[in-house]
């Protein structure tokens, strides 16, 4: 009774979301239709599709919408169509669920935190009418991650007591597609398909693929990272180990889709530029291959003391890898890689990997393509000095290889892949650290640490003062507006918009003066057209407007060419009367490529001036063309089709410490509350995982990368992230586990039966 009254509550919200979302989506209805459709022939479904759907998925900036949206369509959806198909267990599966006790104290907690958030505003189910951070009801959005992660249990857990085997490998890949779909999107923002496709010579090509020395991190297709954040970095870490751990436990092509959802998911690592979360993948990376060796002592036993020198020497020079890309760029990290895994795969066949005069010609050869990058390259010294430093190099590489051919043996199937594909990685990463932007970043570490330990102080300024505040917070998501009200200066850059329903002056917009601020409108732009702009606005005082177009994702960088046409425009003061400016832009060679080769398009307003500007209606039309290119350009829904960026002020939006955020948001309470469960958690995931469990493996991996991400950061600030969390953590604590051994046969994904 209790499961069909949450799914028809589910498909009521369902149904009033639909009702008042913004038209124009066809996609999202399509998406929705299949969606359920699937969910209603077999309930493990979900386990396959939302993940990548939660990561890719996102049409905020184009909606508008950033409170309740697609996101929480789709998890209604799951939910409701879950909740109506939950399986019986299997004869001779005991119960699924334990530590009941904690499980309960779990439930009542976050309970009164819906009942807070509740109270704090209810759901806005229509259009938002200021940022969203200062909104009523942000205190449901920022807590309905830790509420759907609980929910979404619910619906695990029977599914696990079904068929315990089924429900791992289609969370495992689940995982892998998500990863694999994000993976294509960050290769997508990073400009990678547009020089694949272009005509240019091969390093032109790969150019973007290659580029690790610009200042632009990705952000992915997450539009909560629109005023900064580490919602990518939470989520790039929720992949990562999934996919390590797939690796290991599938055969065929499930396998093959797990190596190229790690190697997608660490190119994002790379991609992000942020220390923390390196640090956080070398710790995801550190522990695998712990757990790995810990369930391989007897083995580990066995070797001399000239094999564990074999070892640390091969070790060693993955550190040069670094050195290796200054000396000869790519060409020689190919070269380098290459070597490390030919020693790899040699062992696994000795029969011919231990014949010198096969390996040696092949490392030789290796070698050489090394030198000649350095020699060709138009950014390396090639002096002498260099070349035989390089040359140095592979002989090293080459004599610690066949010193590990000659002793060990890497027995042929997953390990073996796994290994080859961390190698080769490792060559990537290389390249990464050894650039010009992580030495950069590497040199500001000491000044950054100052900045954000300035700001947390800040932080903790900005909390009221007394014993409520303490033992029970501020209240999730009301740092923006308390850290606003205690540091205006600080927050005056953020800028800021609000619309106005006045029923005698009627609707308009107050774009509110912000360096950092800029109102945008995904919009479709003929490029080499001209545009008529006309603008109904008013001022009390002399100010001045930017607008034009642009290719944007989310985010710009400090030093990014960006593609833009625009035009600024003085606003005398109006003494309360509404003014029409009219502009003309030639729109250039904005929206020139296909969408796959550039960045959306969109239309944007920004407030140059220092007093506010009241705006009351914007038409964009192209010329010879009669219709307006902007959807609500009078704002009667309220900000619907408008979202709003900060490319570079962030600290005022966010605590940047996951730790601090916890208390900040729930005080002392919710520190033990919410430690206590995470802390018994990883305790319980890391037995499980030295056991030989995949998915507690990968969940506790997950975890422990998330919490080290969050040393300086919070990646749980967003719902999407906080979800995938905190239902990790719900699984690691409260399931039961069926013991799986790492590396054993699995059945393949076709033989896992029907719906």
């Amino acid at each position: 009774m209790l499961r069909w009254l949450g799914a028809i509550t589910a498909l009521a919200a369902l149904f009033f979301l639909l009702l008042d979302y913004p038209a124009g989506f066809t996609s999202l209805y399509l998406i929705l239709a299949l969606y359920s459709a699937a969910c209603l022939i077999t309930p493990y479904f979900w386990l396959l599709a939302l993940p990548a759907l939660l990561l890719t998925y996102d049409l905020t900036p184009w909606s508008g919408r950033a409170g309740l949206n697609e996101f929480d369509m789709l998890l209604l959806v799951t939910l409701s169509l879950g909740w109506l198909r939950v399986p019986k267990s299997k004869p001779g599966i005991g119960p699924v669920v334990c530590n009941r006790n904690v499980l309960a104290v779990w439930v009542v907690y976050l309970t009164g935190l819906l009942v807070v958030a509740l109270q704090q505003g209810l759901p806005q189910l229509g259009s938002m009418h200021t940022l969203v951070y200062y909104a009523p009801d942000i205190t449901l959005l920022q807590t309905r991650g830790m509420l759907y992660g609980l929910l979404l249990s619910t619906l695990w857990f029977p599914l696990y007591g079904h068929d315990p085997r089924r429900c791992q490998r289609w969370t495992l890949i689940g995982a892998c597609l998500g990863a694999s779909a994000l993976a294509l999107v960050i290769l997508w923002e990073r400009g990678v398909f547009n020089d694949l496709l272009s005509s240019g010579a091969y390093y032109q090509r790969l150019r973007s693929l290659l580029d690790f020395s610009s200042t632009y991190r990705v952000t992915g297709s997450f539009s909560e990272m629109h005023t900064g954040g580490e919602t990518i970095d939470g989520v790039l870490m929720w992949v990562v180990p999934f996919s390590l751990a797939s690796m290991l436990y599938f055969r065929g092509p499930w396998q093959w889709l797990a190596m190229l959802a790690f190697l997608g998911s660490s190119y994002g690592v790379a991609s992000s530029f942020t220390r923390t979360t390196y640090a956080a993948y070398g710790v995801c990376l550190l522990f695998f291959f712990g757990v790995l060796l810990a369930r391989r002592r007897s083995t580990l036993a066995q070797l001399h003391a000239y094999d564990w020198l074999t070892l640390a020497a091969n070790l060693a020079v993955l550190g040069l890898l670094g050195t290796v890309f200054r000396l000869s760029g790519y060409i020689g990290v190919l070269a380098s890689g290459l070597m490390l895994a030919l020693g790899l795969v040699a062992s696994a066949y000795p029969r011919y990997g231990r014949r010198l005069w096969l390996l040696l010609p092949a490392y030789g050869l290796l070698a050489l393509l090394g030198v000649y990058g350095q020699l060709t390259s138009k950014w390396a010294d090639q002096g002498l000095v260099p070349t035989l430093t390089l040359a140095a190099i592979f002989c090293l590489i080459a004599l610690f290889g066949v010193f590990f051919v000659r002793r060990f043996s890497c027995p042929p199937g997953p390990l073996l892949w796994v290994g080859v594909t961390l190698l080769m990685l490792s060559a990537l990463m290389g390249s990464v650290l050894g650039g010009h932007r992580m030495s950069e970043r590497v040199t500001t570490v000491t000044t950054d640490l100052e900045k954000r330990v300035d700001h947390w102080s800040r932080v903790l300024e900005a909390m009221n003062a007394g014993p409520a505040t303490i033992w029970f917070g501020m209240g999730k998501g009301q740092f923006p507006y308390a850290y606003a009200l205690a540091h205006p200066n600080s927050a005056k850059s953020a800028g800021g918009v609000r619309v106005f329903s006045d029923p005698e002056q009627g609707d308009y917009l107050r774009l509110v003066t912000g360096s950092d601020l800029k109102l945008a409108q995904r919009v479709k732009v003929i490029p080499d057209t001209r545009y008529q702009i006309r603008i109904r606005l008013r001022a009390t005082e002399d100010s001045s407007l930017t607008l034009g177009f642009c290719e944007r994702n989310i985010l710009y960088a400090s030093d990014m060419n960006v593609m833009c046409s625009a035009r600024w425009v003085k606003v005398r003061s109006t003494n309360g009367d509404w003014v029409e400016h009219e502009v003309r832009i030639q729109s250039k060679r904005v929206g020139r490529k296909p969408p796959w080769k550039r960045w959306p398009t969109v239309f944007y307003l920004k407030n140059a001036g220092a007093v506010a500007v009241d705006i009351e209606h914007v038409w964009v039309q192209a010329n010879g063309q009669p219709a307006n290119s902007i959807r609500n350009g009078g704002f009667r829904q309220g900000l619907d089709y408008w979202f709003y960026y900060n490319d570079f002020k962030h600290l005022q939006w966010h605590i940047k410490n996951l730790y601090l955020a916890i208390y900040f948001e729930l005080g002392v309470l919710g520190v033990i509350l919410v430690g206590g469960v995470v802390g018994m958690a990883v305790y319980r995931g890391a037995r499980k995982a030295l056991s030989g469990e995949p998915l507690a493996l990968a969940a506790w991996l997950s975890v422990v990368s998330v919490l080290v991400v969050g040393v300086m950061g919070n990646p749980l600030d967003s719902a999407r992230a906080s979800l995938l969390f905190y239902w990790l953590i719900n699984i690691l604590l409260f399931t039961r586990f069926q013991r799986h051994s790492l590396c054993e046969p699995t059945p393949s994904f076709a033989d896992s039966g029907g719906g």
